[in-house]
């Protein structure tokens, strides 16, 4: 019953934090910690059977919201390019989310989606960590 699939178009819908912590990192720039962290990501997925014998295949819209037990933490390295721009880097060193509630929409397997993400929450969890972290690291 293997699946092949992916998350891209990754979207912050939405966010707060309620409780930063911003330090100096010497000689690297700012180090940054954020606990109870409110985010909305808004992503799409494309589902299909990874063998002959399973023809199921899906494409969509995921909304996920992720509760104040998520934490991030990372640091912003600072720097004077040699054309005298701020050269800015963010790396992410910790991302955990911890899944509130997802919303599949765009198919007609949504429902079945949804009892599938209460099944595989931790391994969700991961992936759209691993995606997010991805996307910070682009930039």
């Amino acid at each position: 019953w293997g699946f092949d699939w992916a998350i891209n178009n990754i979207s912050i819908g939405s966010l707060s934090v309620e409780a930063p912590r911003v330090t100096f990192a010497a000689g690297t720039g700012l180090h940054i910690r954020v606990g109870e962290v409110h985010v909305q990501i808004d992503m799409d997925y494309g589902l299909e059977g990874s063998s002959w014998w399973n023809p199921l295949w899906s494409v969509g819209s995921i909304t996920a919201k992720f509760n104040a037990s998520s934490f991030a933490s990372g640091s912003l390295d600072v720097s004077v390019a040699d054309t005298g721009n701020l050269d800015m880097t963010l790396s992410m060193q910790r991302l955990d989310l911890n899944l509130e509630s997802m919303d599949v929409t765009g198919s007609v397997f949504s429902g079945l989606f949804e009892v599938l993400v209460k099944l595989m929450k931790k391994r969700l969890e991961k992936a759209v960590e691993s995606a997010v972290q991805s996307e910070i690291e682009l930039y």
